[in-house]
């Protein structure tokens, strides 16, 4: 697992997996169950998607901050040539009665409550805000999200609000952050399905960006990651190089 944000003893730890066995939907189309990464010129381009729409599943009491969305909907309109549009679809969600999730918890939770797949130019991704904590946290050792299918990602959204205002980073700012994060893990950063321009890829920590104020940075250390975040009104860019790999796989 990769850290992103440490503050003091708390580390907060980002993780992306590839997971299930190649597939494809039918018509000629990816399926949504493939590697992280795999769809990441899909998910930039608009060689053969349009259009995207997000499906954004929530447990009660966990409704997504509509500036999140927002600014979800920005960043990606930033970096993807989606000429038809990007439209995010949130849904309150039933979720199991258990302490927490694995991997497999939240795979479970997605086949059984995704609507939304691939279909003629319209991609789709899905996102699940979790009421739960992740099973394989230990100590300080917090895992916030992670992308672990081509179009999927999990948001641990307990856990951000557990361990976030006290921090000097709101609930709303540090989910975006993770949120903006694990969707650029998707779009193939970095080097997990879009190919670096320039060397970019920190060697110790590989699939994150080698510059410390990136968005795709690994780890930013104690008071540096409270004043980047605290200091901040909107979660922190891409760097130059992570911008330029985007474009050069079809982005903007």
């Amino acid at each position: 697992m990769k850290n992103l944000f440490k503050f003091g003893l708390l580390a907060f730890v980002l993780t992306f997996s590839g997971c299930q066995k190649d597939d494809d939907s039918g018509n000629n189309l990816p399926g949504n169950n493939l590697n992280t990464g795999s769809s990441a010129r899909d998910i930039l381009s608009a060689e053969r998607f349009g259009k995207m729409v997000i499906e954004v599943h929530y447990a009660s009491g966990f409704t997504p901050d509509a500036g999140v969305l927002n600014d979800l909907k920005t960043f990606i309109d930033t970096y993807a040539n989606k000429p038809d549009g990007i439209e995010i679809v949130p849904k309150q969600i039933e979720t199991p009665a258990t302490n927490s999730y694995s991997f497999s918890d939240v795979r479970d939770i997605e086949n059984q409550n995704r609507e939304v797949f691939n279909e003629p130019n319209t991609l789709a991704l899905y996102v699940f805000l979790s009421d739960k904590d992740f099973s394989e946290n230990e100590g300080n050792q917090l895992t916030l999200g992670a992308a672990y299918q081509n179009t999927s990602l999990v948001i641990f959204q307990k856990t951000i609000r557990d361990n976030s205002n006290g921090f000097g980073a709101s609930e709303s700012l540090l989910t975006s952050t993770v949120l903006h994060h694990e969707i650029g893990h998707l779009m193939g950063l970095v080097d997990l399905g879009t190919s670096p321009q320039q060397s970019h890829e920190d060697e110790e920590h590989p699939k994150h960006c080698d510059v410390e104020t990136c968005l795709m940075y690994w780890a930013v250390e104690n008071q540096r990651a409270i004043g980047m975040i605290g200091g901040m009104n909107a979660p922190p860019d891409l760097d130059p190089f992570c911008k330029t790999d985007l474009k050069a796989n079809g982005g903007k």
